[in-house]
């Protein structure tokens, strides 16, 4: 299975706005400027044991099986 990419646009489709994301990334030591270039893998978000992480998660995984439905 490929590896599962969380990126700003899914952040965002979630509400999270880029100044709520840059904190906690930095609260979390997350480099923020690497996820703004490449992404975060799901695991490593979800490492985090946040219900940020679980949530935009959540949705993007809902998101790739409506599309697979389809």
């Amino acid at each position: 299975m490929d590896t599962l990419k969380i990126t700003m646009e899914d952040m965002r489709a979630v509400d999270f706005c880029a100044a709520g994301v840059e904190a906690f990334f930095n609260r979390e030591g997350l480099d923020y400027a690497l996820f703004l270039k490449e992404g975060i893998s799901a695991e490593e978000l979800l490492n985090t044991g946040s219900v940020f992480a679980r949530k935009v998660v959540n949705v993007k995984i809902k998101t790739i099986e409506n599309k697979e439905e389809q």
